[in-house]
Order: structure tokens, then C-alpha cells, then sequence
């Protein structure tokens, strides 16, 4: 798969949707039971996890190997 080439429909996926949804049900409790401030998205493709956390860390650093995805990432946040 051509990361780049697939970054403007990325979101568009249901699967990835929930995905990020459930994971970041996962971690809000992590984020608010440990007072933490900062995280990082690794392997952030579009950011679409980094959106629901958003408002919850004062900063997130987003980082992919894909320039397409990070450009989707910088787009939407």
C-alpha cells in the first residue's frame, strides 16, 4: 500500500474509525488517572486517534513515516 496515495481517504473507513474510537477509550482514563499532559502518536497516519485525545493532553506530538498522512494530520488538527 502506497501510504501517501491513500492518506485523503484514510478516515473514511469504518474499521479505522472504531479502532481509534476504542483505543481511545482505552487510554482517556490512562491520560486522567495519571494527570499526564503530553503524548505521542506514533505512527500517526492522519492523526484520526490524536483527535478524540485532543482537549485531553495539552500537547501531542504526531509522528508517521508518510508525508501524505502527516500533510492530513496537519490539515485536520
Amino acid at each position: 500500500m502506497r501510504f501517501d496515495e491513500a492518506a485523503a481517504t484514510w478516515d473514511e473507513s469504518p474499521a479505522r474509525q472504531e479502532r481509534a474510537r476504542a483505543l481511545a477509550g482505552e487510554l482517556i482514563p490512562i491520560i486522567q488517572n495519571n494527570n499526564l499532559k503530553t503524548g505521542l502518536d506514533f505512527g500517526a497516519a492522519t492523526g484520526l486517534l490524536s483527535v478524540y485525545l485532543m482537549g485531553r493532553l495539552e500537547q501531542i506530538t504526531l509522528v508517521d513515516v508518510s508525508e501524505g498522512m502527516i500533510r492530513e494530520a496537519e490539515r485536520k488538527i
